[in-house]
């Protein structure tokens, strides 16, 4: 045991954890030989103290263990992060006390950045270090410029799309166009989860747009019973929205709105909880705008090009593909 050590590093992880999670944590970083002493830390680390209060104190500095603290912790964070339900657990971080070297682990981390993160860690400075994509490197803080900016998770339909930013823009809000979100991650050919994380750390708010692209059914032998509306073609959202709005709910329920534009069969569980159903009226701009703003959204809804900027006239359900 190397209790007795100086506690020269923690690792930090949302105060919601419960015990049973931290007992796996800590028996993770024993397995790599990471010598655990169980403890709290409540320093300050600024604009993540909403989620990184609990601490695992480890003896010892992190430079030379800071590989099995990152692997340990990256797989704990992702095997904790499906189960995650109110978006509080996005990052672990190490902390080495005597350096102030500070480094935040994601889910999404790749093998690659965790095996060149010890020689990085001679060059780092005093800000909190994250993946960038290619490097390691300290993410550009907020400008007044980003605090307009919102994500649009969407499917084929440009028409709508267009609409929806041509309101979004009248009322002062910028979305993120795709190759603007790509560029986020600093890499030539992200997948989507990369792609979404470097979004979503920027922590913009999300607007899940769904409209009827595809046609879908369950099949009949799966039905209820006879009275199963699932087994009727229904308009659904393209298979992206879907996978990008089940990523938004976990790691940012608060900051995500799930809009419907045109019939469109609903996501399960929601409960009606941020839903507008949109269309080409006053009132459903009006509410549109107030429930972005309840999101974080700063919006400027002061003159009336608002009210009309943008078809937002409700596509049809599409039709059944011709046999």
């Amino acid at each position: 045991m190397m209790t007795s050590d100086p506690l020269a590093a923690v690792i930090r992880f949302p105060n919601d954890v419960d015990e049973a999670a931290r007992a796996e944590l800590a028996d993770a970083l024993r397995a790599r030989d990471v010598p655990v002493v169980h403890g709290l830390d409540l320093g300050d680390r600024g604009p993540l103290d909403e989620f990184t209060q609990a601490v695992v104190s480890v003896a010892g500095g992190l430079a030379d263990k800071v590989g099995d603290f990152a692997f340990a912790s990256r797989n704990w964070l992702d095997a904790l992060s499906r189960d995650a339900t109110d978006g509080a657990l996005r990052c672990v971080e190490l902390e080495d006390r005597d350096s102030g070297v500070t480094v935040r682990v994601t889910a999404y981390d790749p093998d690659e950045a965790i095996r060149i993160l010890k020689p990085f860690l001679a060059s780092a400075g005093d800000e909190p270090v994250s993946w960038l994509g290619t490097s390691w490197g300290v993410r550009q803080k907020a400008t007044r410029a980003d605090e307009r900016r919102v994500f649009v998770v969407h499917g084929r339909d440009k028409r709508a799309r267009r609409a929806l930013y041509d309101f979004l823009r009248a009322i002062n809000l910028q979305p993120i166009e795709w190759p603007a979100a790509l560029g986020l991650t600093g890499q030539g050919a992200p997948y989507i989860g990369q792609v979404l994380d470097a979004v979503l750390a920027t922590k913009v708010p999300v607007i899940v747009f769904q409209t009827p692209d595809d046609v879908a059914y369950l099949k009949v032998e799966h039905a209820d019973d006879d009275e199963d509306l699932d087994v009727r073609p229904a308009g659904q959202a393209r298979p992206n929205v879907l996978f990008e709005a089940g990523m938004a709910m976990a790691l940012c329920p608060d900051r995500t709105l799930f809009v419907e534009f045109g019939k469109v069969r609903p996501f399960t569980d929601l409960g009606g909880r941020n839903v507008v159903r949109l269309f080409d009226s006053p009132q459903r701009r009006t509410l549109l705008g107030r429930r972005l703003a309840d999101i974080g959204c700063p919006v400027d809804d002061s003159g009336t090009d608002w009210l009309t900027a943008g078809d937002l006239t409700p596509p049809s359900t599409t039709a059944m593909p011709r046999g």
